[in-house]
């Protein structure tokens, strides 16, 4: 299990995911990997390619954090990044997003997290944080949480810890 987290941390950037990347690599095995940034305006999506980089190489994994709230240069493309990154972890039991306060990021983005609980019936606990998310609209935070919804009532041991406002 491994914890790193940087809360408000103007000085790092997507440069730091490359260290991380080449230190990381030599623990395949794995199981549980908590991995925050808050509020780190430097950080953008080519860091979350980075990341996920990093991440396919514990095809092991079981849990899952990747919280990012804040963080003002993450689009949809860095949240499609880790979508796709989760997809290649088989044993993935356990997810945290927090998307929150991250401006860029728009419907098309919860369109992809809906996607992706769709697909993968094998998820235990999800917890999701999506708050004052400026770039998203009415209509499809809605939708989104419909969604949650509908798949909390098809799979009712399911434990969703937050949902959007």
């Amino acid at each position: 299990s491994i914890t790193i987290v940087f809360s408000k941390c103007s000085a790092i950037t997507d440069a730091g995911f490359i260290v991380m990347k080449n230190t990381l690599k030599y623990l395949p095995l794995m199981r549980k990997f908590h991995f925050g940034f808050y509020d780190c305006p430097k950080i953008t999506d080519e860091g979350l390619v980075y990341l996920c980089q990093t991440l396919e190489g514990f095809s092991s994994l079981q849990s899952l954090s990747v919280p990012f709230g804040g963080c003002s240069k993450i689009t949809d493309r860095g949240v499609k990044e880790i979508i796709d990154c989760m997809n290649k972890l088989p044993d993935l039991r356990e997810i945290e997003i927090d998307i929150s306060e991250t401006g860029k990021i728009t419907d098309v983005s919860l369109n992809y997290i809906s996607e992706f609980l769709r697909s993968r019936a094998s998820l235990e606990k999800i917890e999701l944080t999506f708050h004052l998310m400026s770039g998203t609209t009415d209509g499809g935070k809605a939708d989104f949480k419909k969604e949650l919804e509908n798949l909390n009532i098809q799979r009712p041991n399911l434990k969703i810890e937050s949902c959007p406002d």
